[in-house]
C-alpha cells in the first residue's frame, strides 16, 4: 500500500528530462500487482535509462524509484516456472543386416569350403576315371564276341556325379538355410533392443519445472501481450465514437502493443541490440501502437493515449533517447501551465 501511495503520489511530477525513461517507471507501476518481478526488471532498465540522461532536475524523482527497487527487492520476487525442453530422443540403433544378404554371404562361405574339399579329393577322382575307361574297353571287346554274350551281357556302368556338385549343393542349401536363421535372429534381437529404448523414451516423464531467467520472464510476457492485442485489434476498422470496438478495445490495444515494445526494450539491459526476431515483433508493435493511439485521439478530440514520444532506445548511442534542448523543455512547461483549453481543440466544428 505505501509503495502504491507513492507511486500516485510522485506519478504528477515527473520532470521533463525524464520524458524517455518515464515509459519504463510507469510500465511497472501497472505491472506491479499481476507480476511483480518483471514490474522489477523494468524498473530496473528504467533506473539505467535516467542515469544516462542529463537529470539535474530528477533527483527527487530518481530517489522515489530508488526507494521502490529497495522495497521490491527486499521483497525477495521470484520469476515465474517455466518448464525446460525435454532433452533429444536418443539416435536410432543401426540395422539389422538384410536376410538376402547374410545368405550370400553365407554360400560364398560354402562354396569356399567345397572347393577345398574338391581340390583334396582330385587324386580320387583321377583313379576313378581310369577305373571307368577300362570298364568301357571290357564291355566293348565282350560285345565283339558273341561266346562272351551267353554269359551276360555286361551292364553299361551308369554316369557317376561328381562329389564336388553334390557337396556344394548341400552346402549351398545349408548356407541358405543358416543365413535366414541369422537374419531372424538379427532382426529379432535388433528389435528387442530398440523396443526397450522406445518404451524408455515414451515413458520418461516430462522435466521438472524451474525458475525462469529475466531474459524469459520478459520475453514471455512481451509476447503474451503482443498475442493478445493482435487478437483484439481489427486494423481494417477506424476508431470512431459510433464503434463499441473503438471507445471499449482500441485504448486498451494500443496501449497492450505500446506496453510489449516498452517490455522488448528491458532486453537490451542484457544485451544492447535485440535478436531479429524479437526486433521485429518490438517494430511492429511501436508502429501499430503509434498509429492506433493517433487515430483514438484524432476520432474522440482528445490527448493520445500512449507517450507518443516514446521511442525504442538507442543502447550504442551516448544517449539513448534523444532530447529537446533546455529551451524547448521550458517553453512547453510554460504553454501547459498558462495555456487555457480551447474550445476548438475539443470541438473543432464549432464556428469562431
Amino acid at each position: 500500500e505505501r509503495v502504491a501511495h507513492n507511486t500516485e503520489g510522485m506519478a504528477a511530477t515527473v520532470p521533463a528530462s525524464m520524458d524517455g525513461a518515464r515509459a519504463f517507471f510507469d510500465r511497472a507501476s501497472e505491472l506491479q500487482q499481476a507480476h511483480p518481478y518483471v514490474a522489477h526488471q523494468v524498473r530496473l532498465f528504467g533506473m539505467e535509462i535516467a542515469m544516462r540522461l542529463k537529470h539535474d532536475d530528477a533527483g527527487r524523482y530518481l530517489l522515489h524509484q530508488i526507494e521502490l527497487l529497495e522495497a521490491e527487492k527486499a521483497a525477495n520476487l521470484q520469476p515465474p516456472l517455466v518448464r525446460p525442453r525435454p532433452p533429444p530422443a536418443p539416435a536410432p540403433a543401426a540395422p539389422a543386416p538384410a536376410p538376402a544378404a547374410a545368405a550370400q554371404d553365407a554360400a560364398k562361405d560354402a562354396s569356399k569350403d567345397t572347393a577345398q574339399d574338391a581340390a583334396k579329393g582330385g587324386k580320387t577322382g583321377f583313379f576313378a576315371k581310369l577305373r571307368g575307361k577300362s570298364g568301357e574297353k571290357e564291355a566293348g571287346t565282350d560285345a565283339d564276341h558273341p561266346d562272351g554274350a551267353e554269359g551276360g551281357e555286361a551292364a553299361p556302368a551308369p554316369e557317376a556325379v561328381p562329389a564336388s556338385a553334390d557337396a556344394s549343393g548341400a552346402a549351398l542349401s545349408d548356407g541358405a538355410k543358416t543365413a535366414e536363421a541369422r537374419g531372424a535372429g538379427g532382426a529379432a534381437s535388433g528389435h528387442n533392443k530398440g523396443a526397450p529404448a522406445a518404451a524408455a523414451v515414451a515413458h520418461s516423464p516430462p522435466p521438472a519445472p524451474v525458475r525462469a531467467t529475466p531474459q524469459q520472464a520478459i520475453t514471455m510476457l512481451a509476447l503474451d501481450l503482443y498475442e493478445r492485442a493482435r487478437a483484439a485489434d481489427k486494423p481494417d476498422l477506424y476508431p470512431s465514437p459510433s464503434v463499441q470496438w473503438g471507445v471499449v478495445e482500441a485504448p486498451r490495444v494500443a496501449a497492450c502493443l505500446h506496453a510489449t515494445a516498452v517490455l522488448l526494450d528491458c532486453l537490451k539491459r542484457f544485451e544492447k541490440v535485440l535478436p531479429a526476431e524479437l526486433a521485429s515483433v518490438q517494430l511492429a508493435a511501436f508502429r501499430r501502437s503509434r498509429q492506433l493511439a493517433q487515430q483514438i485521439a484524432n476520432s474522440f478530440k482528445t490527448t493520445p493515449c500512449i507517450p507518443m514520444t516514446w521511442q525504442p532506445a538507442d543502447m550504442n548511442a551516448p544517449l539513448p533517447f534523444p532530447q529537446p534542448p533546455p529551451q524547448a523543455q521550458q517553453q512547453r512547461q510554460q504553454q501547459q501551465k498558462t495555456q487555457p483549453l480551447s474550445s476548438a481543440l475539443v470541438f473543432p466544428s464549432v464556428p469562431k
